[in-house]
C-alpha cells in the first residue's frame, strides 16, 4: 500500500462515507498519524450533528406544492413586463445631460473664463 497525504477533500469525502474502502484504510492510518487532523475531522462530525439537530424540524416538513412545480416545471414562468421601460431611459437621459451640463459650468468656473 502506497502512502499517501489526503487532502481536505478527502477528509469530506470519508464523513460522506464517500471514500472508497480500500482508501478508508489507509485515510484511517493517515488520520491516526495526524492528531491536528483528527481534531478537525471530529469538529465536522459535530458541526454536521449540530446542523441536523437544530433542522430536524424543517428538513422533515413536506416540500410546499408550489416549489414542487416550480422545480419540475410545472409553474407557468412569468414573462418580462409587456409594457415598455421608456421612463427608465429618459431618466437615464436626463441624468446624463444634467451631469454633462453641471461638469462644464463647474469647469469654466475653474478655468477662469467669463
Amino acid at each position: 500500500m502506497t502512502r499517501r497525504d489526503f487532502s481536505e477533500r478527502d477528509i469530506h469525502m470519508a464523513l460522506d462515507s464517500e471514500l472508497p474502502g480500500d482508501e478508508r484504510v489507509a485515510y484511517d492510518a493517515w488520520l491516526d498519524a495526524n492528531p491536528e487532523l483528527k481534531a478537525r475531522s471530529a469538529r465536522y462530525v459535530a458541526d454536521r450533528a449540530a446542523l441536523r439537530a437544530a433542522f430536524a424540524g424543517v428538513l422533515d416538513e413536506p416540500v410546499p406544492a408550489r416549489l414542487q412545480k416550480i422545480v419540475f416545471g410545472e409553474a407557468p414562468v412569468k414573462t418580462a413586463a409587456s409594457r415598455s421601460r421608456w421612463w427608465l431611459a429618459a431618466a437615464a437621459a436626463a441624468a446624463v445631460a444634467i451631469g454633462g451640463v453641471g461638469g462644464y459650468v463647474a469647469g469654466i468656473d475653474h478655468l477662469g473664463l467669463e
